[in-house]
């Protein structure tokens, strides 16, 4: 028995293959079942290295990409997002407010992150400055896609459903779970029921002071996952992120950018449709503008979105990238992710 043992160690793999940066562009919440996007993203995003103790982003800066942290750990320190509210429940405009996010501005709080995370991504959407210093805890890797193309990828994705819908989606289902978590109401639903749950849910977007319908037999739940809205009836104003009560029938728009994430009452699930837009789970509504009432199936796994799935089963397809060597003991600053060579 020994002997076995000492074998199977023997032929135990010394260490195990992490995933590549395709590897995880794929499993991303908004990019999975969209090989379009995913190429498109793949041939302009860049590999980026940093030392130990190198600042990925400083706050207080205008947002310039997203990082997908490929490999390694960084520490995370700031402020809280406002989600287009400040601390007195007022619309955030960057027009007139050029104030730099400080540590005064709030309560602060320090986090890390690892492979599979995103930096960036709500305050490329919305333009506002970074509220969080993110320092390298360990050598890290990280894929960069700038702001200039990923905007590029909005314009060429705009059509159901759209990238930058699905973006606004996925932080939106982030943002409901976590508020379910903390609410007294869902306090025996387990996580993974509130994640199949949310399954049914789309991003309504509501004009600044347009109105709209919530709670009309064709709503289960509804979240303010951005910006500010108002009670028309009792005046209660929501400021993101919050659960916007059942009382309410009808919301309107106070900020500049108002995101709602809607629960559909008695939608079937969205299996059936086979990830394009079905027409008995997507009709447009002439209520919200723009990104009025779309859907889009998520299964329970793509909830997280700071957390990419890394189960190494999933991993065994072999990759147009793999990480490039060192050369000389030094790494290249960056390179793109579509021209690494396959080893």
């Amino acid at each position: 028995m020994i002997e076995i043992k000492m074998k199977r160690l023997v032929k135990f793999p010394p260490s195990i293959q992490p995933p590549t940066a395709e590897e995880l562009l794929k499993n991303l919440p908004w990019l999975q079942n969209a090989d379009k996007q995913i190429e498109f993203i793949k041939y302009r995003a860049k590999l980026l290295y940093f030392d130990y103790g190198d600042i990925v982003v400083h706050q207080g800066e205008q947002p310039r990409g997203i990082h997908l942290i490929v490999s390694g750990m960084v520490r995370l320190h700031g402020v809280k997002p406002a989600l287009g509210t400040s601390s007195k429940g007022l619309e955030i405009d960057d027009e007139e407010d050029d104030d730099i996010p400080t540590d005064k501005d709030g309560p602060t709080f320090t986090d890390y992150r690892s492979s599979g995370a995103i930096i960036g991504e709500l305050n490329c959407l919305t333009q506002q400055r970074m509220e969080v210093t993110v320092t390298c805890e360990t050598v890290a890797q990280t894929c960069y896609i700038s702001i200039d193309d990923l905007f590029e990828a909005f314009d060429v994705f705009s059509e159901y459903p759209s990238l930058e819908y699905k973006i606004w989606l996925a932080l939106g289902i982030r943002t409901a779970v976590t508020i379910m978590l903390e609410d007294i109401t869902y306090q025996g639903w387990a996580y993974n029921s509130i994640c199949a749950y949310l399954v049914r849910s789309y991003i309504v977007d509501i004009e600044k002071n347009n109105k709209f319908d919530l709670y009309d037999g064709t709503v289960e739940d509804a979240f303010l996952v951005y910006g500010s809205a108002e009670d028309v009836q009792s005046q209660k104003q929501y400021d993101a992120p919050c659960y916007i009560s059942k009382t309410t029938h009808q919301v309107l728009g106070l900020a500049n950018i108002n995101k709602v994430l809607v629960v559909g009452a008695g939608m079937r699930h969205f299996d059936e449709c086979n990830g394009g837009p079905c027409p008995q789970h997507s009709s447009p509504s002439k209520s919200a503008s723009k990104s009025a009432r779309y859907t889009e199936s998520y299964s329970a796994s793509q909830m997280e979105i700071h957390t990419v799935d890394t189960t190494f089963s999933k991993l065994t397809q072999p990759s147009s990238m793999l990480f490039p060597r060192m050369e000389g003991g030094r790494l290249q600053t960056s390179t793109s992710i579509a021209n690494v060579k396959l080893f």
